[in-house]
């Protein structure tokens, strides 16, 4: 999968604006109520890119920033093609480390967070059900520990449809 395809597909995902002040994301200082609250559109949270007018972010400027931020920044091409939407997405979806460690996790290998020459070449061996499988245990270890609020249950269902959809992709 190449960087056109994949961020058409992260797209559908993250596209609409959103403005829930019970999203930390959506703060410029990634705390609720704390800072400026500037939603987030297309992925792009007020809370990662704090100087940007996301609400009036264009589709372009998103794609560029999800280009040079996110698929170039942790060398997604260097990644097997049906792994690149997988780690791209959660990346977007879970933060760099976050997503990089399920990259690790999927590949058994130490969880750091960091996209090095070891998790690449380990990474070989990953399939995309192992990351599938990854991800899911991982929406529902937040659910069951309470890891960020009460919302975290009734977003379980969305969270898992959009791994299934990710899955769907990466195997088409």
């Amino acid at each position: 999968m190449n960087f056109e395809e994949a961020v058409l597909l992260v797209g559908v995902s993250e596209g609409k604006y959103s403005s829930d002040p019970k999203d930390r994301g959506n703060w410029t200082t990634g705390q609720v109520g704390s800072g400026i609250f500037k939603g987030s559109k297309f992925g792009i949270s007020a809370m990662t890119y704090p100087h940007l007018d996301i609400k009036n972010l264009t589709w372009e400027q998103a794609k560029s920033i999800y280009l040079t931020d996110f698929w170039n920044r942790y060398k997604i091409p260097l990644l097997k093609p049906d792994l690149r939407l997988f780690v791209f997405d959660s990346i977007i979806n879970h933060g760099p480390s976050g997503g990089i460690k399920l990259l690790q996790r999927a590949a058994k290998v130490s969880q750091d967070g960091v996209i090095g020459s070891n998790t690449i070449q380990a990474s070989l061996k990953v399939t995309v059900w192992d990351m599938a499988q990854a991800r899911s245990d991982y929406y529902v270890e937040i659910t069951q520990n309470g890891f960020n609020d009460e919302n975290d249950q009734a977003q379980l269902k969305g969270w898992l449809r959009r791994n299934l959809r990710v899955l769907r992709e990466s195997i088409a």
